[in-house]
C-alpha cells in the first residue's frame, strides 16, 4: 500500500535524507518550457516578418504570442517553487488560463517529481475541459504528497470529473478535492459516488454548482453508506429534490463519519437535518 507523506506547517516529516534527486528532473522540465517558448517566439518572429511587420527595437516578438508562452511562463514559476520546496501551488488567476495543454503539461511535470513536498495545487478557473481530467487523475494515481486540489470553476464534466474519480480508488492520500462548478451531471456525480465506496482517504468534497440531480444524490448516497471517512460534502446548486433529499436522509441514518451536509435547499435541507438531529 502507498504510503502518504505527512505535512506540519508546509514541511514533511521525513525532509530530512529526503533524495533531493528530483531538482534534476526538475531542471530537465524547465529547460523543455524554455525550448518550447523559444519556438513559440521563433514562430512569432517568422510570422511577424512575412507580414512585413519587422522586429520591434528589442529584438524581441511581439508581446502577444501566438501559442501561450504566458502559459509556460506560469508553469515555469510553478515549477521553480517545486524545486525550491514549496508545499503550496496557485494556478487560480484569469490572465493565465493553463486550459487542457497547460494542465497536461503541469500533470506530466508533477508525475515525473510524485515524491516532491507539495501538498496543495489550486488551479480554479483554468479553462480545464473534459480532456483535462485525464493527465490531472494521472498524476493522482502516482502522487503520495498532495492533500488539497482545487477544481472550482472548470469545465470538467461527466467524463473528465469520472477520470479523476477513477484515480480516487488508488490514492488514500488527497484528503480535500474541491469540483465546484465544473459541468458534472448524474453520470459524473455516480463515478465519484462509486469511488468513495473504496476510497480511504478523502475527507471534504465541494460538488457545489454543478447539475448532479436527483440521481446523482441517490448515487452519493449509497456511497455515504460505505464510506467511513468523508467529513464534509458540499452540494448545494445541484437541483436536488425531494427524492434525491430523501436518498441522503436515508444514508445519514447509517452513515456515522459525514459531520457537514451541504444542501442549500431549505426544504430538502430540513428533511435530511432532522435525522441529523437524532
Amino acid at each position: 500500500k502507498k504510503s502518504c507523506r505527512r505535512e506540519v506547517l508546509g514541511m514533511a516529516d521525513d525532509d530530512e535524507g529526503l533524495d533531493f534527486g528530483l531538482d534534476d528532473d526538475i531542471e530537465d522540465i524547465l529547460t523543455e518550457l524554455d525550448a518550447y517558448d523559444d519556438k513559440i517566439e521563433e514562430s512569432a518572429a517568422r510570422h511577424s516578418e512575412e507580414r512585413g511587420e519587422g522586429q520591434p527595437a528589442s529584438g524581441r516578438p511581439p508581446a502577444q504570442l501566438p501559442g501561450g508562452s504566458r502559459k509556460n511562463s506560469a508553469l515555469q514559476a510553478a515549477m521553480k517553487q517545486v524545486r525550491d520546496g514549496a508545499s503550496r501551488l496557485d494556478l487560480s488567476h484569469w490572465s493565465i488560463r493553463l486550459g487542457n495543454d497547460g494542465v497536461g503539461a503541469l500533470a506530466e511535470s508533477l508525475q515525473r517529481v510524485a515524491k516532491g513536498r507539495l501538498s496543495e495545487i489550486r488551479l480554479n478557473g483554468n479553462d480545464i475541459g473534459p480532456k483535462g481530467g485525464a493527465p490531472v487523475a494521472a498524476a493522482l494515481k502516482d502522487n503520495s504528497s498532495l492533500t488539497r486540489l482545487h477544481l472550482t470553476a472548470n469545465q470538467l464534466g461527466d467524463s473528465g470529473t469520472t477520470a479523476i474519480a477513477e484515480a480516487l480508488r488508488t490514492n488514500a492520500c488527497l484528503k480535500h478535492l474541491d469540483l465546484e462548478g465544473n459541468n458534472i451531471g448524474p453520470s459524473g456525480a455516480t463515478a465519484i459516488a462509486e469511488a468513495l465506496m473504496v476510497n480511504q482517504g478523502l475527507e471534504s468534497l465541494h460538488l457545489s454548482d454543478n447539475a448532479i440531480l436527483d440521481a446523482g444524490a441517490a448515487a452519493l448516497g449509497n456511497a455515504l453508506v460505505a464510506n467511513s471517512k468523508l467529513e464534509t460534502l458540499w452540494l448545494d446548486g445541484n437541483k436536488v429534490g425531494v427524492s434525491g433529499g430523501a436518498s441522503l436522509s436515508k444514508a445519514l441514518q447509517h452513515n456515522k463519519t459525514l459531520k457537514t451536509l451541504h444542501l442549500g435547499t431549505p426544504r430538502v435541507g430540513a428533511t435530511v437535518l432532522a435525522y441529523v438531529d437524532k
